[in-house]
């Protein structure tokens, strides 16, 4: 991309992207941008650092154009692409070495969390005839991989004081953002409904790595 950064009137910064004009504020997120990397169309966000700086999302792919579609039902693929509520998410929780970033990055993945959600909702709202429903919570992975070094610090390298508690609760408050994400997904399939909760995997440390990693042992609610 071509990125150009300018000073704007008080706390606004002006922000070029390509053909994309932008004015944030410290702090403040951009809607979903559209652009094409190497012909494939491709969607990120931007959000204004306090240093002045630009932290920029993953590339998703476009929603209207994603390398794996989930259905090959037009109206259905129609009806999810409106009001673009649907994202294709890649992982990008690397940037948490950045200690920049780690605030942004958490703050990202809860909105993607909350349009996949409401993506959820409204399909089972326009789709009364479903009989087998599939959502996927993806925060948790996200989250534990980037964090678990705040979450179980004793099992890492020591870290300074204030770096720990900035971020010590980022793992906690990932699953709390699910229980909540569940409790509203649960209102809207209703009482007559067979649920389970079930996860792949686990997670533990992994020093060498300084990330968290996977563990074998998951969950079957």
């Amino acid at each position: 991309f071509d990125v150009r950064l300018e000073d704007g009137q008080g706390e606004l910064r002006r922000v070029q992207i390509d053909d994309h004009q932008l004015e944030l504020r410290s702090g403040e997120w951009s809607p979903w941008l559209r652009d094409d990397v190497f012909g494939q169309p491709v969607r990120f966000r931007v959000r204004a650092l306090a240093d002045g700086s630009v932290y920029s999302t993953p590339l998703f792919q476009d929603p209207r154009a994603p390398m794996h579609p989930f259905t090959d039902d037009p109206a259905l693929l129609a009806e999810t692409f409106r009001d673009d509520m649907y994202v294709v998410e890649p992982a990008g929780w690397r940037v948490a070495d950045d200690r920049d970033l780690r605030g942004a990055l958490f703050e990202h993945l809860v909105d993607v969390e909350e349009q996949h959600l409401q993506a959820a909702q409204r399909l089972v709202e326009q789709l009364p005839a479903w009989r087998l429903l599939a959502h996927v919570f993806t925060i948790t992975d996200r989250i534990s991989h980037a964090f678990w070094r705040f979450h179980q610090p004793e099992a890492y390298a020591p870290m300074p004081a204030d770096e720990l508690a900035a971020d010590r609760t980022r793992v906690e408050s990932a699953y709390r953002v699910v229980d909540a994400a569940l409790g509203r997904l649960l209102a809207t399939l209703g009482d007559d409904v067979t649920v389970l909760i079930v996860s792949d995997h686990g997670f533990q440390a992994e020093a060498e790595k300084t990330w968290g990693w996977h563990r074998p042992e998951g969950i079957w609610i």
